[in-house]
């Protein structure tokens, strides 16, 4: 983690990979937007152990950024 860091976003979720898929681009555009790539943190909680298809759609968000 960085020290540069000026906001955290939390985002819970369950087992809705869709609504999932569209607040992270959402929310992706908007920090570009702003240009605060390296200065906001985005914490997504999954509690739904074996909830394959949003486990899926995270690791892809972490493999793109």
């Amino acid at each position: 983690m960085t020290e540069n860091i000026i906001l955290s976003v939390l985002i819970p979720t369950y087992k809705r990979p869709l609504f999932l898929e569209t607040t992270v681009k959402y929310l992706v555009d908007q920090i570009k937007l702003g240009g605060l790539q390296n200065e906001v943190e985005v914490i997504i909680a999954n509690d739904a152990p074996g909830d394959h298809p949003t486990e899926l759609y995270l690791k892809n968000i972490i493999a793109e950024h």
